[in-house]
């Protein structure tokens, strides 16, 4: 047991010894974090303590022997001593981690510096390349200053020498002033040379205006000239024709009248004067026709059902629902004009001429009633008498007066009127397209305008929607 104390005091002193070398070494490095020296500085101060059991230790082996009491202390103070060197151990290994990371990022830092005192040195030998540069353009600057001061004393002589020119010029017109007009009178000169100016231009137009004339008169009076000779040449023999005793008509008055016949020339022949008014009394039926539906079908009601519908939706089943019943009354018209005895020269184009008609009267009525409600019922009325006599049927529309003759070509009835009497009788021969084509733009206008009617529209329950003729609601 005394050997074994004898050598763990040995080694506790070389522990002490080596603790406070790496500490001093740790205190020396600054790289070495500051954990790592308190760790440092605890395993000297453990050493120390070990160094101090173990000496203590070697004193008391003397008594070793007096009791195990003794040596059972000294063994468990042994083993507290190993157990914190065994802890100071730990933790020197883990703080020399550290300090090998820190090894590490002192070696990067290391690199970064070489690499810049590289661009340092790169850096340096640009300024020498810049120096020498510089004291080159410094010695050509000294030339050009000796130039520049050459060629300022040069200057500085014509300077002189142009004051004295100026003084010299500014006697001069002082001496040219004294002699010039006053201000006025050069004013009154500009001013009459301007209106000379301006009067040399008219006068210039007026001189050619004059030439031209002038040619047209010399022209004129050798056509009067030629023209006199030709009228005494007719006259000499008009003279010479002329009977001495006139020679007077004879028979009676009736004969002489019979003797004039008329030749007359149908462009678009019509049989009775009933054929010639069917085309105005067919367009004013349809007109009326489609005004009657709006006291049929509720054009401003829709179901409850129909409320998240679009406009365009809305607009397209107020005009499907009553189209057949307009294109039918269309063919009732057409065919009942023929049964009362009027010949149809195009009966296809007829028939074609009262549907789109009909279609196009029913478009823009049906467009007044979602825009003014009721008030459009009334005002496809007031159209109605407005059309009789601006569109031309009954008589021509040049006899009327000038509000209608401005409006005969902007009503729809118009068109329809002038078609039908193409298809009829063959009349406007050329213009049935154009016709068509006014009545087709007229539709889509009014199409168009149905769907601005927005704010019209009343929804009713499902159960509740029908006609007005069996309900007042609409």
């Amino acid at each position: 047991a005394r050997g074994g104390a004898e050598e763990l005091s040995a080694g506790a002193t070389r522990l002490a010894q080596q603790s406070r070398q790496f500490a001093q070494q740790v205190h020396e490095q600054p790289l070495f974090p500051e954990p790592l020296r308190q760790a440092s500085a605890g395993l000297t101060q453990g050493a120390g303590q070990l160094q101090a059991g173990a000496a203590e230790l070697a004193t008391r082996l003397g008594a070793l022997q007096s009791g195990a009491d003794a040596a059972a202390q000294g063994a468990g103070q042994l083993q507290a001593g190993a157990q914190q060197l065994a802890t100071g151990a730990n933790t020197l290994a883990r703080k020399t981690g550290e300090a090998a990371a820190g090894a590490e990022q002192a070696a990067a830092g290391a690199a970064h510096l070489a690499a810049g005192a590289g661009r340092l040195h790169s850096g340096a030998a640009q300024l020498h390349t810049g120096a020498a540069t510089l004291a080159q353009r410094t010695e050509e600057a000294a030339n050009g200053a000796q130039k520049l001061r050459a060629g300022a004393q040069s200057l500085q002589q014509g300077v002189n020498t142009l004051v004295a020119g100026n003084l010299k010029l500014g006697s001069a017109l002082n001496s040219i002033a004294g002699q010039l007009p006053a201000p006025q009178d050069l004013r009154t000169l500009r001013d009459g040379a301007r209106t000379l100016a301006a009067k040399t231009g008219d006068l210039t137009g007026g001189l050619a205006q004059l030439g031209d004339g002038a040619e047209r008169l010399a022209s004129g009076a050798a056509e009067l000239q030629s023209g006199a000779r030709t009228l005494r040449e007719g006259l000499s023999q008009l003279a010479d024709r002329v009977p001495d005793q006139p020679q007077t008509l004879t028979g009676d008055p009736e004969g002489l009248a019979a003797s004039v016949v008329v030749r007359e020339t149908q462009a678009a022949p019509v049989q009775t004067n009933g054929e010639a008014f069917a085309p105005y009394f067919i367009a004013l039926a349809l007109w009326v026709g489609g005004t009657l539906t709006t006291f049929i079908f509720p054009y401003l009601l829709l179901p409850e059902s129909g409320r998240e519908t679009s406009q365009l939706a809305r607009v397209l089943r107020k005009l499907t629902v009553p189209a057949p019943y307009v294109v039918g009354q269309a063919l009732v018209v057409v065919l009942g004009v023929h049964l009362l005895g009027a010949s149809f020269l195009y009966p296809g184009l007829v028939v074609l001429t009262a549907v789109l008609g009909s279609l196009t009267f029913l478009t823009l009525i049906v467009a007044l009633n979602l825009l003014l409600g009721a008030a459009g019922r009334l005002l496809a009325l007031v159209l109605l008498v407005l059309q009789l006599a601006a569109s031309g049927g009954s008589y021509p529309a040049e006899l009327s007066s000038p509000l209608f003759q401005a409006i005969h070509t902007l009503i729809p009835v118009t068109d329809v009127v002038n078609a039908l009497r193409y298809a009829m009788f063959g009349a406007y021969e050329g213009q049935y397209g154009v016709y068509m084509g006014r009545m087709l733009l007229a539709g889509l206008l009014g199409f168009g305008a149905a769907l601005l009617g927005r704010r019209r529209w009343r929804f009713a329950p499902d159960h509740q929607f029908r006609s007005p003729i069996f309900t007042d609601v609409g």
